[in-house]
């Protein structure tokens, strides 16, 4: 890992592409919303019919897949991560490639590109390769966790400029990515940016924001209790061909968390 450069292939991202993101993934949610709709709800988080899922499914693939497939694993190869200090010393110049796309004259643009791009790497590979979830867990949550890595680091926070500071609506994904990691110190800081954020809210006396974060906090106290039990999410054994503990094939037998990865 140390060392690693990385260059990118000519891809399809673009300003254009990242306002396309936006329209579809925010459909119907108010660029500054403080909640979301049931319905984006219902969309986002595969809560609606299964035909519901699959025309998602199919927008996502139509519009997003020859821009993922630019920059896939073929494109695009990342080198070989055994722990968090190696994934996390690489960030840079995994993302810096991709973020050579992105408008950094204008704060807000920067901001809302940044969060378009996220959302590509770490959600729509989610509906799009529902049958090949490796490559979702071995390139494009990496790409997605590099971006994050890089940003969190950055002096100038796109997450915190006040196009999206307070608008918890649309903040909330750009943290998903340290969610989907299977690092435990991405879960620590998740919970603590998060917890920042509500606390933000709660001094203001915006009670529904502090609910809606507050909501998203129990979600991925779901997600840490895996990763400190198991190392890792049992979930993903049978795609990424690892081996089975007996204690994880009798967690999943028992009903165990799956995260919305059905096919």
């Amino acid at each position: 890992m140390a060392g690693f450069t990385s260059t990118l292939p000519r891809t399809l991202l673009s300003p254009s592409l990242y306002t396309h993101v936006h329209n579809v993934w925010f459909q119907g949610v108010a660029p500054h919303a403080k909640i979301t709709s049931r319905e984006a709800m219902t969309r986002w988080f595969d809560q609606g019919s299964r035909e519901d899922r699959r025309a998602f499914d199919e927008t996502c693939t139509k519009e997003f897949a020859a821009a993922l497939e630019s920059i896939g694993p073929e494109k695009f190869p990342l080198p070989p991560s055994n722990s968090f200090s190696e994934e996390s010393a690489a960030a840079e110049n995994i993302a810096g490639p991709l973020m050579q796309s992105i408008n950094t004259s204008d704060g807000e643009t920067k901001s809302m590109q940044t969060l378009a791009l996220i959302l590509l790497l770490d959600q729509i590979p989610r509906n799009i390769f529902r049958t090949r979830q490796a490559v979702i867990y071995t390139h494009y949550d990496r790409l997605a966790g590099a971006v994050l890595r890089s940003l969190m680091s950055a002096e100038s926070r796109p997450d915190m400029h006040p196009s999206l500071r307070l608008a918890p609506a649309r903040r909330i994904w750009f943290y998903m990515p340290l969610m989907h990691s299977e690092h435990i110190e991405d879960h620590e800081t998740y919970i603590k940016v998060v917890s920042e954020m509500q606390e933000e809210f709660r001094e203001q006396g915006d009670k529904q924001s502090e609910d809606y974060i507050g909501d998203s906090l129990e979600f991925e106290k779901r997600h840490k209790h895996l990763i400190e039990r198991f190392g890792r999410y049992p979930h993903r054994n049978a795609q990424l061909g690892r081996s089975m503990t007996k204690e994880e094939e009798e967690y999943l037998l028992s009903g165990g968390e799956h995260f919305g990865t059905a096919v």
